[in-house]
């Protein structure tokens, strides 16, 4: 002090007080084109040790290098080669070395174009049906989606990725629920759009068919949905009749099914093979615009369309005017 008066010295050491361990997040992006190629993301909340990080796909090391040091991202590239459940486990500590790990567990099947196949998610409530030659050569992943209004949903990747046709989808209903009143929905941008579905009694599903893929859930409807296979194949009157530029014909399918579609003359020749693809159940129209198979307007008078569902065929009559 200001006399000149000596203390002795304290020595003191510091302890860190940080004892909870980061928070780790996986997540898994799968290349649209290349399909088996994906890339997995550790993001963490805190600065982690380097030496400290472990990542593994199904058991097998998985390198990680850091992207963003100061967000503390971490990205491995993997090449997937196998089917069924695949778990991604990484295990982690922070700098104060509390550790802390994270699992991310999801279903891969492989779709070949020429043959489909089935794609199921791990708890096997969600069914996929491809249809030989609606995707190419694709891994299709399915993960945990979360849950939309208190439903569970299922993220099918690649999302977004072109389907010719269409492919079936079905989830399982809960015993005890009234199933007509459930309905697929499909989570875009935030919103849930209804998807036209069915009831499988049979197989206990509420089935559903889509062009693309992307996330689903099975949730309550606001009407009553149709029992799959319940009703009758109808082909309606063309609309309209007679008629002098085009004309629909509309017909509805109780479960799904080749449709082929012929306009004859009233002589018996065919005039037009207008339609030959399977389809879905539902309502569907086809438009005639008065040409033969070769591009040619037909005469005016009378023509008969007929449509064959399966086994069964129904034949109509309209007035062609020209």
């Amino acid at each position: 002090d200001e006399v000149a008066n000596y203390s002795e010295g304290v020595t003191a050491e510091a302890t860190s007080n940080d004892v909870t361990g980061p928070e780790l997040t996986l997540s898994v992006f799968q290349n649209p084109y290349i399909t088996n190629h994906l890339d997995i993301y550790l993001v963490s909340s805190e600065a982690l040790a380097d030496t400290s990080i472990y990542c593994s796909v199904n058991g097998t090391g998985l390198q990680l290098s850091v992207v963003d040091s100061d967000e503390h991202v971490w990205r491995g590239d993997y090449d997937l080669y196998t089917t069924g459940s695949i778990t991604v486990f990484a295990h982690a500590r922070d700098l104060a070395l509390n550790p802390a790990e994270v699992t991310s567990v999801f279903s891969s099947s492989l779709i070949l174009a020429t043959s489909g196949g089935t794609a199921v998610s791990i708890d096997g409530r969600l069914e996929l049906e491809f249809p030989p030659g609606s995707v190419a050569d694709t891994y299709v992943l399915i993960f945990d989606g979360g849950a939309i209004a208190d439903a569970a949903a299922y993220a099918i990747s690649p999302a977004g990725i072109d389907v010719k046709g269409f492919v079936k989808v079905s989830i399982a209903y809960d015993d005890g629920t009234d199933p007509q009143r459930l309905t697929v929905v499909e989570a875009t941008g935030g919103r849930m759009a209804p998807i036209e579905s069915w009831v499988d009694k049979s197989a206990h599903r509420i089935i559903a068919y889509i062009s693309r893929l992307g996330t689903f859930a099975l949730m309550p409807g606001e009407s009553e949905i149709p029992v799959l296979g319940e009703g009758e194949f109808r082909v309606l009157q063309n609309v309209p009749n007679p008629f002098a530029s085009e004309t629909a014909i509309a017909f509805l399918m109780p479960r799904p099914g080749r449709i082929r579609a012929e306009i004859i003359a009233i002589d018996g020749r065919k005039v037009r093979q207008l339609y030959n693809e399977v389809l879905i159940p539902g309502r569907h129209s086809i438009t005639w615009d008065g040409l033969d198979d070769s591009g040619h307007h037909v005469a005016g008078g009378v023509y008969f369309y007929r449509v064959t569902f399966e086994s069964e065929s129904i034949t109509k009559k309209m007035v062609y005017l020209r």
